[in-house]
């Protein structure tokens, strides 16, 4: 029998989360945080020594406020829609940076599921508007995120596979040089074989496994066998 006492109590203690320089505040219920969030779990644990567990404020100085808005969003909705990325426009691309800012945060905050689910939009809003990242995004990319982060190879991939050719080429911005570089070795290794069927041969790989994108815990079912028997 499910234990409804227990129920009755979650989701009522609200934590405050203070973000960026003038520590704007921020009120979350703490069961939502501490249910997606290690590290919010490891910091508000009634058994932990952290300052936190008893202020129940943890300060993220260096965060910026409208990315943790945006955390937000999806703490209580499940929802990654944005003005920024959801452009009416077909001539205006995707803020790409916005989600990348976003994984940013998700990522120090070992948040998974969310990760997974901006790996999901990223490649939809490649195939769906035909766009990829541009030069200000892979700044972001290799500024903010980390250097084995599975986001960074499918963003490789886009440029590999898709016709990115002249926009590489002929943009007025210029390009993140790491970027460059891990292009480059891409490519390469597509054409001599390395775990490919050659530079765009075959099915686009995230068109075949996305999940081969995603981050899961040891022993977690892989999204795309969720439902198999």
């Amino acid at each position: 029998m499910p234990n409804t006492r227990l129920r009755r109590h979650l989701f009522k203690t609200i934590t405050t989360i203070t973000v960026g320089p003038s520590a704007q505040p921020f009120h979350l219920h703490r069961d939502l945080l501490t249910h997606h969030s290690p590290f919010f779990a490891a910091c508000l644990s009634p058994t932990s020594s952290f300052l936190e567990s008893h202020t129940n404020t943890v300060a993220l100085p260096s965060d910026r406020p409208d990315t943790f808005e945006y955390l937000t969003q999806w703490l209580y909705t499940a929802s990654l829609a944005h003005e920024a990325v959801d452009t009416p426009d077909s001539d205006s691309p995707p803020a790409f940076f916005t989600l990348l800012h976003l994984y940013a945060l998700a990522d120090k905050l070992f948040i998974s599921a969310l990760k997974n689910d901006i790996v999901d939009r990223i490649a939809e809003l490649a195939d769906t508007r035909n766009a990829v990242p541009a030069p200000d995004d892979t700044r972001v990319l290799y500024g903010e995120i980390r250097e084995s982060a599975p986001v960074r190879r499918l963003v490789l991939d886009l440029f590999v596979w898709m016709k990115t050719d002249a926009l590489v080429v002929g943009h007025e911005d210029s390009w993140d040089e790491r970027f460059l570089r891990d292009l480059v070795v891409r490519v390469k290794k597509g054409r001599s074989g390395g775990g490919t069927t050659g530079v765009r041969g075959g099915e686009a790989p995230w068109r075949r496994d996305l999940c081969a994108y995603h981050e899961h815990g040891e022993g977690d079912v892989r999204c795309c066998q969720r439902g198999e028997k």
